[in-house]
């Protein structure tokens, strides 16, 4: 079976290129000094939609659904702060 034209996602804490997830309280996370949804984090990195998961393995951090490939997600490991 052959599909052309199909893009894959996954589900997944959405990651900075630093492997740390976007921290979120409710339903809010900062980029700098900014406010945003997670929703909307992750719906502008193509996902179809995304949430604050609430006590996750990584505590309080967003989660996106169906988000594209080429959007980093968390691996197992540390977050590289520097």
């Amino acid at each position: 079976l052959v599909m052309a034209g199909v893009e894959s996602g996954r589900d997944g804490h959405i990651a900075r290129n630093n492997n740390c997830v976007y921290v979120c309280f409710i339903e809010y996370t900062y980029i700098g000094t900014s406010r945003i949804n997670c929703n909307d984090l992750c719906t502008k990195n193509g996902a179809k939609s995304g949430y604050c998961h609430q006590f996750s393995e990584y505590g309080n951090s967003c989660w996106c659904i169906d988000l594209p490939d080429n959007v980093p997600i968390k691996v197992p490991g540390d977050c590289h702060l520097q």
